[in-house]
């Protein structure tokens, strides 16, 4: 999945209120908090996370931008979820797009949108095995394929 470009966040500035992130826990895995930053272009707070499984070890990173304007984030995506290569378990970065997903939607988000390189097939196959309704496009950005999966929060 793809990830916000780190050029376009931004540490959180003292005078700003942001919510601080929750933990959430999935099915076999935890998104154990690591920070808060702020989308550059728009001011939205972006949500960093930890991917856990059985261990103390991380198997991945997470992240959640809380933008409700989807066409602010039309290349890189609401949420994304990236697991460490060793990670075997099949369902499980469906299972973590899932609760991404239904976090944005609980902060408030009208539609996640999670964009993919289309070569990919396991990001996409995960985008696909989502519940409710959801919108695929394929894009070109900067040469490169994509697939951007939109899931509206009223088809929910």
């Amino acid at each position: 999945m793809t990830v916000v470009r780190g050029t376009d966040l931004r540490e959180k500035l003292a005078d700003e209120d942001i919510a601080p992130p929750q933990i959430l826990n999935g099915d076999g895995f935890t998104l154990q908090p690591r920070a808060v930053k702020v989308f550059k272009p728009t001011g939205a707070p972006v949500y960093l996370y930890d991917v856990l499984t059985d261990g103390p070890e991380r198997v991945g990173i997470a992240s959640l931008v809380l933008e409700p304007d989807s066409a602010q984030v039309a290349d890189v995506g609401h949420a994304c979820a990236n697991l460490a290569e060793d990670q075997t378990d099949p369902g499980l970065l469906a299972r973590i797009a899932e609760k991404l997903i239904a976090h944005g939607y609980e902060q408030g988000l009208p539609s996640v949108r999670v964009v993919v390189p289309s070569e990919d097939a396991k990001s996409i196959k995960a985008c696909e095995a989502q519940p409710g309704t959801c919108r695929r496009q394929d894009n070109d950005y900067s040469g490169k394929q994509f697939a951007c999966f939109d899931y509206p929060a009223a088809d929910q």
